[in-house]
């Protein structure tokens, strides 16, 4: 592998290199860098010195050719505290996956007297101690009840 970038940004879109390809075959493109695509835009488009990002969530649902990239990036929510920005991932004009980040504003950590909020410890008990429920609760009825499973799958039936 030599040092050219993965990709190279063309009035196209951005072309993989070579080495861009996915490790099962010769002509995918590697998620991974389509994640780091997506956030690079993300991060070129709406990023700001104010916010930090909190989160990428990647979702790829279709194979990527080792084609042309585009992303399209547009903001879910301009909060003053949090942001979102989600991103749309194109190979070859096909939509490929989504990106979904999360951007918090940076903040000063409390000095001195100052009391931190803290969240209380929750104690639940363990599957094996917690008693089974009996009834529910009123107002709130269930219309699904447990059952042991068919021995005919649901596809064969």
């Amino acid at each position: 592998m030599d040092e050219a970038p993965f990709f190279e940004p063309t009035d196209a879109g951005l072309l993989p290199h070579p080495d861009a390809r996915a490790p099962w075959s010769a002509d995918m493109l590697h998620g991974r860098l389509l994640a780091g695509v997506a956030a690079w835009e993300v991060e070129r488009d709406h990023g700001e010195a104010a916010f930090v990002p909190a989160r990428l969530t990647v979702d790829l649902y279709r194979s990527p050719a080792l084609s042309a990239v585009s992303v399209h990036t547009h903001v879910v929510r301009a909060g003053g505290r949090v942001r979102a920005v989600d991103a749309v991932l194109h190979v070859d004009g096909n939509e490929v996956g989504r990106a979904s980040t999360l951007w918090l504003r940076r903040s000063e950590v409390p000095q001195g007297d100052e009391k931190v909020p803290v969240t209380p410890t929750w104690a639940v008990d363990l599957p094996g101690d917690a008693t089974p429920a009996t009834s529910m609760p009123s107002g709130i009825s269930a219309t699904w009840s447990a059952t042991a499973p068919s021995p005919t799958p649901w596809w064969r039936a």
